[in-house]
Parts: C-alpha cells; sequence; structure tokens
C-alpha cells in the first residue's frame, strides 16, 4: 500500500469560503527567544482548509461531528475525473452514468471523490482569489443518485460541494439530509483517479461541530 496525501497545509492567508473565518497561527513562544519550548497559537473555523461537513451544517436536528461514528470517514474511494467540467459549471447525471459505465457502478459504502483540479488555484494570499469565485460543483440529481448508491461520504477538491452559481445549495442539502458527509477542498487527487484505494479523511473531535478540519489520506493500492 502507497499512502497518497489529500489535504492541503493550513497556512495564514490561505483560502476560505467567503462567509466563512479565515484561519490564523502566531507564534506564542519562541526557541530563539529564550523560551524553553515552542508554541504557536491556532485560530481557525470549523470548515478550516481541507475539512469534513457534519448534517448539523445545514439541519438543526443532523448529527455534529462529534456524533458520528469513525466508520463514517473512512472507505474503499472512487475518484470521478470531472476536469471538463469548467469554473462555475456543473456536474450533470450523465456525467456520472459515464463513469459507471467505464468503471463499473458505484457501490454502497464507498466515498466518491470528484477531481475537477480546481486546487490548482489554490494560493496564499491575493492570488488565492480565484479559488475563492466561480467553483464547479455538482448538480441535485448527482446528489440523489449517490443517495440512492448507498455512499458515505463525498468529496471535492474545491470550496464547496455545490457550484458557485447555485444559490439553492442542492448537493447539500441531500446529502446532508441523508447523513452523508462531504469533503471540501481535497487536493492531489489526479493521484487517485482510475486507482483502487481506500479513503481515510479522520476529523478533529469537536463538540457539537458543523464540521472540522481534517487530515485526508488514500491508501493505494
Amino acid at each position: 500500500m502507497m499512502l497518497w496525501d489529500l489535504s492541503h497545509t493550513l497556512e495564514n492567508d490561505q483560502p476560505h469560503f467567503p462567509t466563512h473565518t479565515k484561519f490564523f497561527r502566531m507564534m506564542w513562544n519562541r526557541l530563539e527567544y529564550g523560551d524553553r519550548s515552542a508554541h504557536a497559537q491556532v485560530i481557525l473555523g470549523e470548515h478550516s482548509g481541507t475539512h469534513v461537513d457534519a448534517p448539523c451544517h445545514f439541519f438543526p436536528d443532523g448529527d455534529s461531528i462529534d456524533a458520528l461514528s469513525l466508520e463514517h470517514f473512512t472507505g474503499p474511494g472512487r475518484c470521478i475525473d470531472v476536469t471538463h467540467v469548467g469554473p462555475d459549471g456543473v456536474v450533470m447525471l450523465e456525467d456520472l452514468q459515464r463513469f459507471e459505465e467505464t468503471a463499473g457502478p458505484i457501490q454502497a459504502g464507498e466515498i466518491v471523490l470528484f477531481y475537477f483540479g480546481f486546487d490548482r488555484w489554490w494560493r496564499l494570499g491575493p492570488d488565492g482569489r480565484a479559488y475563492r469565485t466561480a467553483w464547479p460543483g455538482l448538480s441535485g440529481a448527482v446528489a440523489d443518485a449517490l443517495v440512492a448508491r448507498g455512499v458515505k461520504a463525498v468529496g471535492t477538491d474545491a470550496i464547496s460541494i455545490d457550484s458557485s452559481r447555485d444559490q439553492s445549495i442542492e448537493a447539500h442539502q441531500r446529502l446532508l439530509s441523508h447523513r452523508v458527509v462531504i469533503y471540501e477542498n481535497l487536493t492531489r487527487l489526479d493521484g487517485v483517479v482510475g486507482r483502487r484505494f481506500r479513503f481515510w479523511g479522520m476529523p478533529l473531535k469537536i463538540g457539537g461541530g458543523t464540521g472540522a478540519p481534517v487530515r485526508a489520506w488514500a491508501d493505494i493500492e
């Protein structure tokens, strides 16, 4: 097995969803200042960087991140190449059907990742602005189809599972209402397209959390 990292590094001035809090890290103790140990203060949102959404992100009665079992966050993975979908675009049901025709049906319990190649816009500071505008996502019909197939999680290398042009956030609504958790801001998905792998995306155990940053990786056969 080969371990393949699917996580962005948490850094100051990284991209963030337009309405979400920013990540901030400040050194508190420094060895070069004569302190006995080095230590930094970190301020972050539940949806900072590579992270997972819990059902209570949109549903008041939905499970929080700490209420979900560890089984929600690992499973056999499938990665679908949708790089033909450009900025602000939407993955349609026919895209999913075309993938299954060549790669085989998606199975219950699988974790399905969508490779847009959008992580190429992830940059620090003003250069990362493109990542926060015109991102691609899934249609409501694709979300419904994934729920019907019994997947346990869905992921994207964009900032949201819904396209920037979808104000109704259909994919979030349809997936989370069925306890299908959502991974966002993944990276390096090109390394798992067309391969057999097991996905891991373990979140911080935040009490009542609507989501949590994760260290995501793939065990590739």
